[in-house]
């Protein structure tokens, strides 16, 4: 992997990478970390980039980041043509290192509604020209939870844009730092989870069928549906019968349910 930071300091970088390597293991060997002075949409850009690829013939990478877009075009990024310009030279990369190039950007500072509520965002809410997005297969998109405002350190990562695979909706984050710094994946219902959990702990050896789930939790069928399919892929409910289903804890120790019932769980 190349990585091209166009801002902070090299230093920093390095210091991050070895905090998160304490939780999620990474080969440092395999990173190469090229600070960057140029902008990628000039005539010095493509000899620049062009004098790497030539020093590391044996070394081209599968994965470029650029961090951050902002800084690595010279000219508005609002303007169409600068940004075709750009997006030319990231098709000259891709096709010289055989590799996927990721881009980081800044989102439109959020808005609020007449009740302080924050709009809920989307692909448009990034700054700048269309032609960023029309040019890439995928669109990531990293935001603030807004629905508990004291969980500060949690984030939505969400994947509205996906063209040629079908990658994820949304999950939530949750920071862990300093030391070591990484994600945990939490569940986007962690309370109607655990109201899930909860009955299925309670009741008796057959388990429940979605219709007694969704009586006595109180909780939307959509979510539900999206609540078992979780707790099914985590391996934390099984279900039984033929016509119709009956779902209930699987056996685990008593700790391991308490623990799970917080839903979250390591995450690389």
């Amino acid at each position: 992997m190349w990585y091209f930071p166009t801002e902070g300091k090299t230093e920093d970088l390095k210091d991050r990478f070895i905090r998160m390597n304490r939780a999620v293991p990474l080969d440092i060997n395999r990173l190469k970390i090229i600070p960057t002075s140029f902008r990628f949409n000039t005539k010095q850009g493509i000899e620049s980039l062009e004098e790497i690829i030539r020093e590391r013939p044996a070394e081209l990478p599968k994965v470029i980041i650029i961090d951050a877009l902002y800084q690595a075009i010279k000219g508005s990024i609002q303007k169409d043509d600068i940004i075709i310009e750009f997006n030319h030279t990231v098709r000259w990369l891709i096709r010289n290192c055989d590799c996927a190039v990721v881009l980081t950007h800044h989102m439109t500072k959020p808005q609020r509604d007449k009740d302080g509520k924050y709009f809920t965002r989307s692909d448009k809410d990034s700054y700048g020209s269309t032609f960023l997005s029309a040019a890439v297969d995928h669109i990531f998109t990293l935001e603030k939870w807004t629905k508990d405002p004291d969980m500060k350190m949690d984030r939505l990562l969400k994947c509205d844009t996906q063209r040629s695979n079908n990658i994820i909706e949304s999950t939530r984050l949750r920071l862990l730092e300093p030391d070591p710094l990484y994600f945990v994946q939490v569940s986007t219902h962690a309370k109607e989870r655990e109201i899930v959990m909860n009955l299925l702990r309670n009741v008796k050896e057959h388990g429940m069928n979605m219709q007694s789930l969704e009586k006595k939790s109180r909780i939307s069928r959509t979510i539900l549906y999206q609540i078992v399919k979780e707790l099914a892929l985590e391996n934390l409910i099984c279900k039984e019968g033929s016509k119709t289903k009956f779902y209930k804890l699987m056996e685990y120790r008593s700790e391991d349910i308490k623990k799970d019932t917080k839903g979250t769980h390591t995450t690389s």
